[in-house]
């Protein structure tokens, strides 16, 4: 079995509420064989994490019985209160 696919999100961005310093961001991840099996996915930092005001890069990865590995990232945006 080889992994056909591994999908990650695209870019998130959220803002944080007015008086937070962080924003819960869920997302869902597939990854497949090449015989359409569906395959474990985890992420560092993992879905429901709380993010803080800033940016993170979200590194996910799944492998499959073989030891095959694939790798994809993304990026969450978290943006505090606008003054002005």
């Amino acid at each position: 079995m080889l992994i056909e696919e591994l999908k990650c999100p695209t870019a998130k961005s959220r803002r944080a509420g007015p008086q937070e310093a962080v924003s819960l961001i869920t997302w869902v991840n597939k990854a497949f064989g090449n015989h359409g099996e569906s395959l474990k996915v985890n992420c560092t930092p993992p879905s429901g994490t709380e993010f803080p005001i800033g940016q993170t890069t979200v590194t996910c990865h799944t492998e499959d019985q073989k030891g095959h590995q694939k790798n994809c990232t993304f990026k969450v945006d978290v943006m505090g209160k606008c003054y002005g």
